[in-house]
């Protein structure tokens, strides 16, 4: 039996297992082609797209936080607020920071 020499870095194409090999990357490459025809796949770029506009809102819906707990509880006093608002600041720094 006579095989092919090694092209980059890849298996010689005349032994079974490169044959395999070959055959389960067509298969892949097949369902993803086939899942981005049905809408399936999201490309990347809209997925990190969409992340960044609800974090946005998420950021200024919390930061606005203190403003309508003031108009919502008026006993709340300038201290109270402060110490509200210091504490959603923090909370979203650590999101930021990766949950730490």
């Amino acid at each position: 039996m006579t095989t092919e020499a090694p092209r980059r870095g890849r298996p010689p194409t005349g032994t079974p297992a490169a044959r395999d090999a070959l055959l389960a990357e067509q298969v892949l490459m097949y369902r993803a082609k086939r899942q981005k025809l049905e809408g399936a796949l999201i490309p990347v770029a809209e997925v990190q797209s969409g992340w960044r506009q609800i974090c946005t809102a998420t950021r200024a819906a919390m930061l606005a936080l203190p403003t309508r707990l003031a108009a919502r509880l008026p006993h709340l006093n300038a201290a109270d607020l402060r110490t509200i608002e210091d504490e959603i600041r923090q909370a979203l720094e650590q999101l930021a920071e990766g949950g730490r």
